[in-house]
């Protein structure tokens, strides 16, 4: 299981959860995020995440994709649905036109 959290900051009003399969990558955005004033909650796997939402209230969901899979398409459903007010933020290295609508 991946999971971890960057250094908590009690005052910060933007929580993020990065979902991220690959740790070393999730780690060094989660740094970025940090220091840009995001306390940021690392999850690798998506039922981590669903959790993790169950939970606490995210600000940002911030999700690394791949907009072909139609699994990961259902996951991001499931994230949106479980936090209709949070910032959703797809991460992609790939975006045909139909999957890029799919996430509109």
């Amino acid at each position: 299981m991946i999971s971890m959290r960057t250094e908590r900051h009690r005052t910060s009003p933007f929580p993020a959860l990065l979902l991220e399969p690959n740790l070393a990558n999730a780690a060094q955005l989660a740094s970025r995020l940090q220091a840009a004033g995001f306390e940021t909650r690392i999850e690798g796997r998506v039922d981590s995440a669903l959790q993790a939402q169950r939970q606490s209230f995210f600000f940002a969901l911030i999700v690394v994709a791949d907009l072909g899979d139609k699994d990961c398409l259902a996951t991001l459903d499931s994230l949106r649905r479980r936090s209709p007010r949070s910032w959703m933020i797809v991460a992609t290295s790939d975006c045909d036109a139909d999957a890029c609508n799919a996430i509109d």
